[in-house]
């Protein structure tokens, strides 16, 4: 049920959905592809990701754990994760009946974009974490 409510929201935001087989859905939000994820056994249970916003390789892994371990020490309700030769940027939560869902998404798409974009300030080279920022 909360699939569809959240399908529905996002549409009444203005987006376009896309349905990617044995995955979810995936839409554009700014500059960035964002991937709705349902969990098909906890209906509850919301997922959405920022795949592969930057490419993890031999030579940049130990640079790249570094910054993915102190986004996820430092930030709230993200993961920031290493798959399939690149960098992650997952957002989970667990919707409850009185949530505001058009709240939870704005929340949830803006974090994805800041984490991204502080995941990319920490491979150039500047910007501290520090959580009164």
């Amino acid at each position: 049920m909360i699939t569809e409510l959240i399908i529905k929201q996002l549409e009444e935001m203005g987006f376009e959905l896309n349905e990617v087989p044995e995955i979810g859905y995936v839409f554009q939000y700014e500059e960035s592809k964002i991937l709705f994820m349902p969990d098909e056994e906890d209906d509850s249970f919301v997922r959405f990701s920022l795949p592969h916003i930057y490419d993890v390789t031999d030579d940049n892994m130990t640079m790249i754990l570094e910054i993915i371990n102190e986004l996820n020490v430092t930030l709230k309700y993200i993961k920031v994760c290493a798959l399939h030769d690149g960098v992650w940027v997952i957002y989970e939560h667990r919707f409850y009946a009185g949530d505001n869902l058009d709240d939870l998404l704005g929340h949830i798409l803006r974090l994805l974009q800041f984490t991204a974009f502080m995941f990319q300030k920490k491979v150039n080279g500047g910007y501290e974490l520090d959580m009164e920022d």
